[in-house]
């Protein structure tokens, strides 16, 4: 009788909420509330998972047993056990502090002891990428590839060059978001944010190869609104899908390791092509804030790491007038 009377009251203790239990409400909040990205969204959950692991060892079950000193412990333990660097440690403190955001805002923690912890600081790296030799050798080798894949992997690796977009954004490229005639491209970057991009003729032609002569030949009927289509997949007939998926990470990465590393000498990222696009841009004089907008960076500290590269044009520069009278290095005064 006392025990069904404090239940009606609400007097009863809540049943604890268990950590492993809150990651997957918190991925579908962070994909249709805060509008995240595919891509983060599979980083954030592949991080808490390790951090699940972590919890599992050291008997932490609920977030009230959590502060800042367990997520130090977890930090150091990543570092000692898992060999993971301060770039990677400070993206798994990032999932820790925006899953103690949800679980404030849900009522399930009273606040966040991610944002005690400070993130490790991380050397300045200069950015990896194709020389234009290089680039131009690449891109000649696919062209002369005219099967179904060779043109999308030679449309690929083209748009990637000629664009800079992210890899995720690449995939998530629709037809509808190719307006050739206009010369624009439409893509779709971090926090939903959309963002037009010029398309130059050569890279324009490229498309068209591949519109025409590659990816009709890989869908074979099927229908598909993604502009790079995966090479298998999709079904016809009644209560089947009859859309073809658009082209994986993996397919991505299998591309690059098959067709592009051996031609440059090295194993190449796709993300080495925004790199190399970026760095085009400078040195051709392009300002840091028109490289932020053409890339998509939030801040324009993120493009700052292409401040250097104008460090060639100018020693290039310095030499023309050194030749043009200004004197000759090593001669005397």
């Amino acid at each position: 009788m006392v025990e069904a009377l404090v239940v009606q009251l609400g007097l009863a203790r809540a049943r604890p909420v268990l950590l492993a239990g809150m990651v997957a409400p918190f991925l579908v909040w962070l994909e249709l509330v805060r509008g995240r990205s595919p891509r983060t969204i599979e980083d954030y959950g592949h991080d808490l998972r390790a951090f699940l692991t972590f919890c599992g060892r050291v008997g932490l079950h609920t977030p009230r047993l959590v502060t800042f000193r367990e997520i130090e412990v977890y930090v150091a333990w990543l570092q000692r056990e898992r060999g993971v660097g301060p770039v990677t440690v400070n993206r798994h403190l990032n999932a820790l502090r925006s899953f103690w955001t949800y679980l404030v805002r849900e009522g399930l923690a009273m606040s966040n002891p991610g944002k005690s912890v400070f993130s490790l600081k991380t050397p300045a790296r200069v950015p990896r990428y194709l020389s234009v030799e290089d680039q131009e050798r690449v891109l000649a080798a696919l062209s002369r590839n005219l099967s179904p894949l060779g043109l999308r992997a030679f449309a690929v690796v083209a748009t990637g060059l000629f664009t800079g977009v992210r890899s995720a954004e690449l995939r998530a490229i629709r037809v509808a978001d190719v307006d050739l005639g206009a010369g624009v491209l439409r893509v779709i970057g971090k926090g939903n944010r959309e963002r037009e991009l010029p398309v130059v003729p050569r890279l324009t032609a490229i498309l068209l190869r591949y519109l025409r002569g590659g990816r009709p030949r890989l869908l074979r009927g099927l229908d598909c609104p993604w502009l790079f289509v995966a090479a298998r997949g999709g079904r016809r007939g009644l209560g089947q899908s009859p859309g073809r998926p658009p082209m994986g990470e993996e397919a991505l990465t299998g591309l690059l390791r098959s067709r592009v590393d051996s031609l440059v000498g090295s194993r190449v990222r796709f993300h080495m092509f925004r790199h190399s696009f970026a760095s085009r841009l400078r040195e051709a004089g392009a300002d840091l804030q028109f490289i932020q907008e053409i890339l998509g960076h939030a801040h324009l500290s993120t493009t700052a790491i292409y401040a250097h590269l104008s460090t060639a044009r100018r020693r290039a520069e310095l030499a023309r007038l050194l030749g043009a009278g200004w004197g000759v290095v090593g001669s005397e005064a």
